[in-house]
């Protein structure tokens, strides 16, 4: 049984006459994503979905909408997911531009993650390491928080709780399994965007199951499950002038949860608490050469577990110029400079400092064809990961007014930099590791059509990836 409570509040001013009424705009936004991945399969999440899974994880998101092949570890527990028949370590997951995965396990964990405080969520498939940088093999998760000005005033928040069991629909408080609290607050004018986003989840995970492994099959209940998480982002936009915008985006999770054992082992009490800290700073101006953008971040990623604390910081900053030539030829030129920082607990403390430039066109010699090229060197402390090259095209073969036919594809090199447990790690580690290195290409068919006000999509893709240097760490 579950109960669920949501309320919203908005403030907004218009002008009105007697026979005039003035409704307020509803508007429905996709994802963002930049234009240099022609020929890449794009799912993008739009913000009324999002708004419809406040409560739930980015797990439970995409897996409703996605087929997506996750990889868990038991309810609330480590959670990864996969693309293509690769491996965790190949899904680059972004936000706001800048890759979130574990400089240490080279992976995000899912459950960890919200799909509240965004208002972008954008899923590609295939290799986009020529844009997305190191570990964008299999797929990329982009994750943003767009600013939208002159709206108002406006507040929303949402309690959902629910236990196990069954015929018996009296609230008892005692018997509460799962309670999830969510609030945002917002405030836009003509050249401001504020907003505060905050959330709390806690699952206690004691439900009854019956252990077969046990003499007599006996009922007993789950140990050691407790799930506790906390969080909230901050988001500041302001224009401060026709041509700038100056950008300050916060985002702080805890998570707590006990390390369930499964029906074979014993219960050790083991726990782990995850802390994330995470500080964006971004400022963009328009000149006559194009626009120029400047993006720094810090993060520091402490994972405790049994009390032993090993924290992570990252250090990131980007420098981005786009000139469009035309409406048909535009080119975006970056550099990008990431210090990473470990303390592992009883291990290894280590830094590591990376780097890249790359240089990203779109062109479209003709109204149905778009073609991307892009490039991308890096280099990280030790050795120099491949050079990438990617190519990708789009070509609408057919167009009428209700259903469109087209055709798209791409070829590219990518790489994984290994993390700095498979380079550090004492009695498994390999300093001499060298970078992954994979080759793919894909080819598919994209149908769309209108049916009064009905829209459906058909895609269909070919993909082959071969990897080489595939690195696997066994703690």
């Amino acid at each position: 049984m579950s109960i669920s409570l949501s309320g919203l509040t908005q403030n907004s001013f218009s002008q009105s006459k007697d026979t005039v009424y003035h409704l307020e705009e509803v508007k429905i936004y996709g994802s963002a994503l930049q234009k240099y991945t022609s020929g890449s399969r794009i799912v993008r999440l739009d913000s009324t979905l999002l708004q419809n899974y406040n409560t739930a994880s980015l797990t439970e998101l995409l897996q409703l909408q996605l087929p997506l092949y996750f990889k868990n570890y038991g309810q609330n527990q480590l959670n990864s997911v996969a693309f293509r028949g690769t491996s965790a370590n190949h899904t680059n997951v972004l936000w706001n531009g800048f890759s979130v995965n574990s400089p240490t396990f080279g992976s995000s964990d899912f459950s960890s993650l919200p799909a509240f405080g965004f208002n972008q969520v954008a899923i590609q498939y295939g290799n986009a390491t020529s844009v997305w940088g190191s570990g964008s093999i299999g797929g990329s998760i982009l994750l943003g928080s767009k600013p939208v000005f002159g709206k108002g005033f406006q507040a929303s928040f949402q309690t959902e709780t629910s236990r196990f069991g069954s015929g018996d629909f009296s609230f008892n408080p005692l018997k509460i399994n799962y309670f999830s609290n969510q609030a945002q607050v917002r405030f836009s004018a003509k050249e401001l965007h504020v907003a505060t986003s905050l959330w709390q989840n806690q699952a206690e995970n004691n439900f009854p199951y019956q252990n077969f492994t046990a003499f007599g099959n006996p009922e007993v209940r789950q140990e050691n499950a407790v799930f506790r998480q906390k969080g909230f982002t901050q988001d500041l936009d302001w224009k401060f002038s026709t041509r700038g915008l100056f950008s300050a985006k916060f985002w702080y999770t805890n998570t707590y949860r006990q390390a369930q054992p499964s029906m074979l082992t014993a219960n050790n009490g083991d726990y782990r608490i995850d802390d994330s800290f995470r500080l964006l700073l971004s400022g963009s101006y328009q000149t006559h050469l194009g626009e120029t953008t400047v993006k720094t971040a810090f993060f520091r990623d402490a994972l405790n577990w049994n009390g032993a604390d090993s924290p992570v910081k990252s250090y990131q900053t980007q420098v981005l110029q786009e000139k469009e030539f035309s409406d048909k030829f535009s080119v975006k030129a970056g550099a990008e400079l990431q210090v990473f920082e470990a303390d592992i607990a009883g291990n290894y403390s280590r830094s590591e400092t990376r780097s890249s430039f790359f240089v990203l066109t779109d062109l479209q010699p003709i109204n149905k064809l778009h073609l991307t090229f892009n490039l991308r060197q890096a280099w990280v402390t030790g050795f120099n990961p491949p050079f990438t090259p990617h190519f990708g095209l789009s070509f609408e073969a057919y167009t009428s007014h209700f259903q469109t036919l087209t055709l798209k594809g791409n070829i590219g090199r990518g790489y994984r930099v290994p993390t700095l447990h498979d380079r550090f790690w004492v009695g498994g580690g390999n300093p001499d590791l060298r970078p992954e290195n994979s080759q793919g290409y894909e080819g598919g068919i994209l149908h769309k059509m209108r049916v009064k006000h009905w829209q459906f999509s058909t895609e269909a893709t070919y993909y082959r990836n071969r990897i080489r240097e595939w690195i696997q760490w066994t703690p």
